[in-house]
């Protein structure tokens, strides 16, 4: 859920795709009928577990119980939905575990709280986060302009830079230059969204000692840098 570095294709034409994401951004304060939130918590387990192109309005409304022409009195296209979707589950993402950095604390302090933060958020919001990947990472992105595909990444470096952020005075804190913190708060992101390749809520290793455990190996990444 936090990678955002490169380029997908060129974006296709679409007349539907008009909806500017900015816009859905500025409306996130406003309450939104119960209805629709349905249909944002349905477009992300739809599209996530069948695909953008295979998912219908049809498909959608009655997940949520109305007719199709109904769903229009929320949303203008699929894609509108579509970046609805991603917006609403990347903020979430971002309440939960980039904005609650703080800046005071030590470069260790912040390391750990967001490592933690982000392997705890992955385990419990498990099909949301997993359903969001898959649309960040479909074709459906590729249907978005390129404004709209540069909003959404904006969104998913919010996560990067805090690390890179994080990495750095981690570095400085030890008296060293820094150098590939980029590269490496890529890695501690990544393994973090990785848990959920392997985790079993009835395994072995319960989420407070894999947090526990992926913080110390965030720590050792930055030593070897």
């Amino acid at each position: 859920m936090t990678q955002s570095e490169g380029e997908r294709g060129r974006p296709m034409a679409d007349t539907e795709a008009t909806i500017e994401l900015k816009s859905n951004q500025a409306t996130r304060g406003v309450p939104r009928s119960t209805t629709r939130d349905r249909l944002i918590e349905a477009a992300v387990e739809l599209f996530g577990a069948n695909g953008f192109n295979e998912t219908s309005m049809r498909d959608l409304a009655t997940e949520v119980g109305i007719k199709a022409p109904a769903l229009y009195n929320h949303f203008r296209s699929k894609e509108e939905i579509f970046i609805e979707a991603i917006t609403v589950t990347l903020g979430d993402f971002h309440t939960a575990v980039t904005k609650r950095d703080d800046p005071n604390l030590s470069g260790l302090e912040r390391l750990e709280n967001i490592v933690s933060r982000h392997v705890i958020y992955q385990i419990d919001h498990a099909r949301t986060a997993k359903a969001n990947d898959r649309l960040i990472e479909s074709s459906a992105m590729d249907r978005l302009s390129h404004e709209q595909r540069e909003a959404i990444r904006s969104m998913l470096r919010k996560y990067l830079d805090t690390m890179t952020d994080i990495c750095t005075q981690v570095v400085r804190d030890a008296g060293r230059e820094p150098k590939d913190v980029r590269l490496v708060a890529l890695a501690i992101g990544s393994m973090c969204d990785k848990v959920l390749s392997w985790y079993r809520p009835n395994g072995r290793y319960p989420k407070q000692k894999i947090a526990a455990h992926f913080s110390k190996l965030a720590r050792s990444m930055l030593e070897a840098e």
